[in-house]
This record gives C-alpha cells, sequence and structure tokens, in this order.
C-alpha cells in the first residue's frame, strides 16, 4: 500500500513543479518575443502566464510539503536506519498549510483584479525557473535524506557536493535538463488548455485558437526535444538499473514500455491539435501525456528503491501498521484536494466565464 502512495504524492509534486517551471521559462520567452508589441499575442500569454505564478509557486511548495510528510510517515516503516526527524514532520505541515492558504489568497486576489503589472525582468523569469527545475530534481533524487539521523546537515552537505561537482556530472545535468524540457512540454499543454488563465480574455475565438495551437506545437517542440536528453539520461544510469528498464525486471520494463506508448499516443493526438485547434485531440493527448509522468514517477520510484536495497528491511513490508497508512491517506487526499481546488479555479471559474 505504502508504494503506490508515495508514488503517486511523487506525481502530483512533478506535475505541480512542472507547471511552475513551465511558466517561468514560457513567460520569459514570451516576455522576450513581445518586447516590441505589448499587444501582440505573445505579450497576451506572457501576462497570462505572469499572473499565475504567485498561485503556482504557494501550490507547488504546498505539494512538496505533502509529498515530504507522506514519505516521511512510510519510509521509516519500510527502510531501516531511518530516523526521523520530528522538525520534518513540523515543517512540512507547517508549509503545506500555509502555502496552501496563500495558493487561495492569490487566487481569490486574481477574481477581484484583472489587471496585473507585467514583470519585464526577463533573466529573472529565467532564473526562477532554472532555480525551481534544480530544486525539484535534487528533491525527486534525494528527499530521503531528510529522513536520515542529522538529515539537516546530511541535506545541506548534499546540496554543497551538488552545486560543486554539477559543472562534471553528466548524470546530473541530464536529469536537470530533461526536467527542465518536461516542465516546459507541460507547460504548453497547461497554455493549451487554460489552465494559466484567469480573466475572459479567451471568449475571442481566434485567440483561443492560437492559445491552443500555440501550446499544442511548444509540447511538440519540447518532447522531440527530449527524446535525445531521455536517450543521454538513460545511459547515464548505472548497469543494474539499465537492464531492469531493459527486460529483466518484467515490473520495472513494463511500466517503462507503457510510458512510452502513452507518449506516443500523446504526440499523435496532439499533432492533430497542433494543426486543426481539436479540443478532443488536445484532452485526449493531454490525458496520455499525464500517464505518462505518472509510470514516470513510478519508475523512478523503483529505481530509488534499487538504490537503497542495501537498507531494505524486508521484515517491516509485512508489519506496516494500519495507522501510518492512514494518515499518509490523509495526506494524499489533502494533497487532491488542493489539486482539484485549483483545476475548478483554472478551469470551471475562469474569472466566471462559465456564464452562471
Amino acid at each position: 500500500m505504502s508504494d503506490p502512495i508515495i508514488i503517486f504524492s511523487s506525481f502530483l509534486t512533478a506535475i505541480a513543479g512542472n507547471l511552475l517551471v513551465g511558466a517561468a521559462l514560457l513567460c520569459a520567452v514570451f516576455n522576450w518575443l513581445g518586447r516590441h508589441d505589448r499587444d501582440s499575442t505573445a505579450a497576451a500569454f506572457q501576462r497570462r502566464l505572469y499572473r499565475a505564478l504567485p498561485s503556482l509557486s504557494f501550490f507547488w511548495l504546498s505539494q512538496a510539503a505533502l509529498h515530504l510528510l507522506s514519505v516521511a510517515i512510510l519510509f521509516p516503516a519500510i527502510y531501516s536506519g531511518f530516523e526521523t526527524n520530528p522538525l520534518v514532520l513540523g515543517a512540512a505541515a507547517t508549509v503545506a498549510l500555509g502555502a496552501f492558504a496563500m495558493q487561495q489568497l492569490y487566487l481569490s486576489k486574481e477574481k477581484k483584479s484583472s489587471s496585473t503589472k507585467t514583470d519585464k525582468a526577463t533573466l529573472l523569469l529565467l532564473l526562477i525557473g532554472i532555480l525551481v527545475s534544480a530544486g525539484t530534481t535534487w528533491f525527486q533524487e534525494n528527499y530521503q535524506l531528510f529522513l536520515m539521523d542529522h538529515g539537516f546537515a546530511r541535506v545541506a552537505s548534499s546540496i554543497t557536493q551538488g552545486l560543486l561537482t554539477f559543472p562534471t556530472n553528466y548524470y546530473s545535468q541530464s536529469a536537470f535538463l530533461h526536467y527542465s524540457v518536461a516542465s516546459i512540454a507541460m507547460a504548453g499543454l497547461a497554455l493549451a488548455l487554460g489552465l494559466y488563465e484567469s480573466s475572459k480574455e479567451d471568449e475571442d475565438p481566434p485567440l483561443e485558437i492560437k492559445r491552443i495551437k500555440s501550446g499544442a506545437w511548444i509540447f511538440l517542440a519540447a518532447t522531440i526535444f527530449q527524446a535525445p536528453v531521455g536517450g543521454f539520461y538513460y545511459n547515464m544510469l548505472p548497469a543494474e538499473m539499465m537492464a531492469r528498464i531493459a527486460g529483466s525486471d518484467q515490473a520495472v520494463s513494463t511500466i517503462f514500455g507503457i510510458s512510452l506508448l502513452l507518449m506516443t499516443i500523446a504526440i499523435g493526438c496532439i499533432a492533430r491539435a497542433a494543426f486543426t485547434a481539436s479540443r478532443f485531440s488536445l484532452k485526449a493527448g493531454s490525458l496520455a501525456a499525464v500517464g505518462t509522468v505518472l509510470c514516470m514517477m513510478a519508475s523512478r520510484h523503483q529505481m530509488r528503491t534499487m538504490t537503497l536495497e542495501a537498507c531494505l528491511n524486508v521484515d517491516a513490508l509485512t508489519d506496516l501498521t494500519s495507522t501510518e497508512t492512514t494518515l499518509a491517506i490523509i495526506v494524499l487526499l489533502l494533497a487532491v484536494t488542493s489539486w482539484l481546488f485549483y483545476l475548478k479555479q483554472r478551469l470551471f471559474d475562469l474569472g466566471g466565464r462559465s456564464g452562471s
């Protein structure tokens, strides 16, 4: 029961990070493209992305904190040698509740005001995207450090070592680049679907068609670029992990194969949306793309588990208490509730665009 909870919690955090990183990077690009004409389509997209950044920041923080909270509850019951610091639980709960409250505050402000000052600092936006991408990549690879004895000292040491070795560490570079490009792809989908909207601007059909086609093309371009990056990342994996993905481990290779199939379906559907602005193709492709991310998170969890096999306490797997599982499920439900609230605000309310 614990593995599905951790995988799904990791999936929600990854998607939230994709939306934030992709929004910051695309906002910088659109800001540069529309620097000479603030009435252009690029400038309009830039303003929408910029308005979404504050709520997305708090949304990502809440998801990351809830994910860490679920891991802190479940991992000590599975892996021996980890001693959860009580500060982790308190900090994660505080960040999650505070970030979720701030997210609602910013979303409510967006409803009251349709005008937001446009940020013209392209380099600053790029820096935000790069820092969040690097932080998320590191967190996904190293969050078990928070559960160890003297965890915060180990965390600081890991961050320092990562910064010093990053220029020569091809594995870290490929992981960072892969996540950044994936974020741009998912941000393109979110732009096409209207997940960054907060006003009635899209009621103009020609602009809506431009938004759908632009977002779809962004997804396709980023996904095509992802292929060589993903191949390079795959070659950086340890030989045993590569063997498992290639077929020696049926569960891992099956999940990886399903993710490739879903990505192929996503590319086909969204390519059609890029040419025809078909909403059905866009939605079908988006579901396939989201399924791909979920499968990738499952594969990453399997690889992480394999890395920690030396610490794996097999006897504890059958002794997982119902209290710990219940608490983890409650944490997961809080994360899902946050997601549903965000989707309601973005997809259904849209500043009263439903007509009610």
